[in-house]
């Protein structure tokens, strides 16, 4: 969930609509439920001291109140450019062994955004400061497109795009490139 400043009005959507969401796929599916954050890189013109590309919020459980918590629980942040870090968000996601996915699950990553996002090449300027505040990532500038698709084929998981008509196109584009269409 993008918790960057501009989507502070799409906050209280996501808490109102995620109970429905949670019980029709429960209805139907042995699934569980996990919540990532994300706001932007915190330096540069990116953020602010204290965001982040990536956060796990609640880990996937059966339990649907530990996600409802987290996404209650969530608290808006700034960020400094409409860009945010969603493939970073993304990448680091599906490569987490703590946000614990089942082996053999289907694996699906809901992304809730209403902004673009950054792509290789945008904070190449700080590959240094990034390996030393993010060393396991292995990261030294944002993902490309093309490291988030081998990530996501890797893993077998499937992203779904929640996002507003300003950032559509970017989302549609990038749902292409990543061979979701």
């Amino acid at each position: 969930q993008d918790l960057s400043g501009s989507s502070s009005d799409d906050i209280a959507n996501v808490r109102a609509r995620w109970p429905s969401v949670v019980a029709e796929l429960q209805a139907s599916y042995d699934v569980h439920f996990g919540v990532i954050s994300y706001v932007d890189l915190p330096f540069g013109d990116f953020g602010y001291s204290g965001e982040w590309p990536y956060r796990l919020e609640s880990a996937l459980d059966a339990d649907s109140a530990k996600s409802q918590a987290a996404i209650n629980a969530f608290s808006i942040q700034n960020g400094n450019d409409w860009w945010e870090s969603q493939l970073w968000a993304l990448y680091e996601g599906v490569d987490d062994d703590a946000v614990g996915w089942r082996e053999d699950s289907m694996k699906v990553m809901l992304l809730a955004t209403d902004a673009a996002y950054h792509v290789e090449g945008d904070a190449s300027a700080y590959a240094s400061t990034i390996r030393s505040y993010y060393p396991a990532t292995g990261l030294s500038d944002y993902p490309s497109v093309a490291a988030l698709r081998a990530a996501l084929e890797s893993k077998n998981a499937l992203p779904i795009f929640a996002v507003t008509q300003a950032s559509f196109t970017y989302y549609m584009e990038l749902a292409e490139s990543l061979g979701l269409e």
